[in-house]
């Protein structure tokens, strides 16, 4: 996972730290899309304390779409990539399925 930042990065007032033990989803409901797919709720973390409303997050491997979910879930705007087109379809359906968040 890469930070990056125009200008100084403000985390917020509550955003001193980032837990490196994170509370996540169940094994194997994880890995329902693909055995590749990660956690949803760890994503979801990590994107809402690292990031503000609004922000852009990009996911240069986007697999299935869980970081493109969990961004659209918090209120940030997504870019992604994804070479395997049976994974880029699996991410283009589980984003469409978010239309009402």
């Amino acid at each position: 996972m890469l930070l990056f930042a125009k200008g100084d990065y403000d985390p917020g007032p509550s955003q001193f730290w980032l837990h490196d033990l994170i509370d996540g989803d169940a094994y194997p409901e994880t890995k329902r899309d693909s055995e590749l797919q990660q956690g949803q709720k760890e994503a979801e973390y990590l994107i809402e304390t690292l990031t503000h409303p609004g922000d852009l997050v990009v996911d240069p491997f986007t697999g299935t779409g869980t970081v493109a979910v969990a961004a659209k879930r918090k209120g940030r705007r997504f870019i992604g990539a994804e070479i395997s087109k049976e994974r880029y379809d699996l991410a283009v359906s589980r984003i469409s399925r978010e239309e009402g968040v």
